[in-house]
């Protein structure tokens, strides 16, 4: 529930803002509401984890660490006002299932485990603020700032020997959002957008062991490179 609140008051706050930002637009400017699809590829991703469990079954060390199938999409509906050089939207992703894998991993009993497979699924609440820099009277570059809710879980994890382990956890983590991009305006209404941005979705957690400290943490984060399609209306 803590969590929860947290996430909530950080989304609050970051919404605050950028309807004061439209406040304080030039009141002669009537603004456009527009749609808008996102395709984010994975271009790097974290691998760090954590475990807490004080058996001998706790994981001390990993080697080839890799995610799978991090790439996602998804739909945004938002606000662009000052001469279309800002605007805010909130939008809806997904990064389907992914894999956390290692190659080996090894137990504090001593234990080497192969192939070891901890399957997260993903989604995203996120509202964003951007802002235009013109370059050209089509180009022009583009920053992004956002924050919003991820709801991240898992299931059981998998290793050679062992079909099925751990106790599945669903978690709900604040996340966060930066980048820098290019975009082209198609027409008067229309936009492509690129951008490669930096996206934190927070902790994937499972209890891994059999006591309630034994849990085990996975950053769900990386690089993206989003390309985004803008339709105004």
């Amino acid at each position: 529930m803590t969590n929860k609140i947290r996430v909530s008051s950080c989304v609050g706050v970051f919404a605050a803002f950028c309807l004061s930002n439209v406040a304080l637009a030039d009141d002669h400017d009537a603004g456009k509401w527009f749609a808008e699809g996102r395709y984010n590829i994975s271009v790097s991703e974290k691998t760090s984890w954590s475990d807490a469990d004080t058996t001998n079954s706790k994981l001390v060390s990993t080697t080839g660490a890799s995610w799978s199938s991090r790439d996602g999409g998804g739909l945004a509906l938002g606000y662009q006002y000052a001469d279309g050089l800002s605007a805010f939207s909130v939008g809806w992703e997904t990064l389907g299932t992914s894999n956390l894998k290692f190659a080996t991993g090894t137990l504090a009993s001593g234990t080497v485990v192969s192939n070891y497979n901890l399957p997260v699924k993903t989604t995203n609440i996120m509202l964003e603020y951007s802002r235009n820099f013109p370059i050209t009277d089509n180009f022009f570059a583009i920053g992004v700032l956002g924050v919003g809710m991820a709801k991240v879980k898992t299931a059981k994890y998998t290793f050679t020997g062992n079909t099925g382990a751990g106790t599945p956890k669903d978690v709900t983590n604040t996340s966060t959002r930066f980048g820098l991009g290019l975009g082209y305006s198609l027409s008067e209404d229309t936009q492509i957008i690129s951008v490669v941005q930096q996206s934190n979705y927070g902790d994937a957690e499972i209890k891994a062991g059999s006591s309630s400290t034994s849990l085990f943490a996975a950053k769900v984060s990386g690089v993206e490179a989003s390309i985004r399609l803008r339709v105004m209306f």
